[in-house]
């Protein structure tokens, strides 16, 4: 059964779909079957699979009914690494979403029609930086969720928000079983002499929650890669950022063994 996993958090710009990609390419080149899903409506994470941010093709005309998996399923030719796209429909999906009796059990419901869990080792989620409603349908259909964040004062606020959502959800008995698995800490250098940045990382460590023990350091190809919609293994396996997530990608492995 996959280990399925949202990668969250409601303040932008923290690099939620770059880790996306990265968890997820990173464990497909180690022979995981990976399935990523695109919620975010700026379809970012698309876009590094060469698909049209406007595609009508989209995981939110499977949460309405008007699609099934099969008919958006992309498939890449390198490991065993397969998309569910998003799109800027997204925006007007969410509308339309609003109010439809069960609508935050869509996409949970689309698991289990399809047996996506069956099919694959892990299942990693793109949130949008909202926490509306296909943020709520990927926690209802997680089994796990990862924040990431950046060490600066807003990014560790965001914290607060995600968890306070988390905990809704609880409450409402939408999903009793979904799990911390880790804080991830973007974008910092340990030996990098920055007191604030260095003081946020501190803080999160010391919170008492879930935080990996890899940091994702800054690093140029990581920007690169970005810039070319690429994984950073694609872009350059050496690299700073390659071993930074081929570290993080074998704690998320050993912590499911």
């Amino acid at each position: 059964m996959a280990t399925v996993i949202s990668v969250c958090n409601n303040k932008g710009g923290v690099g939620k779909t770059t880790a996306t990609l990265n968890i997820g390419a990173g464990l497909a080149k180690v022979g995981k079957k990976v399935l990523l899903i695109d919620c975010d409506a700026q379809s970012n994470l698309s876009m590094c699979f060469r698909q049209d941010e406007d595609t009508s093709y989209n995981i939110g005309r499977v949460l309405l009914g008007e699609l099934a998996i099969k008919d958006i399923l992309v498939k890449t030719e390198k490991y065993h690494l397969h998309l569910l796209p998003g799109s800027r429909e997204h925006r007007k999906i969410e509308k339309r979403l609003v109010g439809e009796t069960g609508a935050e059990r869509r996409l949970l419901k689309t698991f289990k029609k399809e047996k996506l869990r069956e099919k694959y080792d892990y299942i990693l989620i793109d949130c949008p930086p909202a926490l509306g409603n296909f943020t709520t349908n990927a926690l209802v259909a997680s089994t796990h969720y990862i924040v990431p964040v950046t060490p600066e004062y807003f990014g560790y606020k965001g914290i607060k928000g995600v968890l306070e959502f988390i905990n809704e959800i609880i409450e409402h008995d939408l999903n009793d079983d979904l799990e911390l698995m880790g804080i991830i800490i973007n974008q910092f250098n340990e030996n990098v002499r920055n007191k604030v940045r260095k003081g946020i990382a501190d803080k999160i460590r010391q919170s008492g929650l879930a935080t990996f023990k890899t940091n994702i350091r800054q690093n140029s190809d990581l920007v690169k890669a970005a810039t070319n919609a690429k994984s950073i293994f694609a872009q350059n396996e050496d690299s700073n950022g390659a071993k930074d997530y081929s570290s993080l990608v074998n704690e998320i492995i050993n912590l499911r063994q």
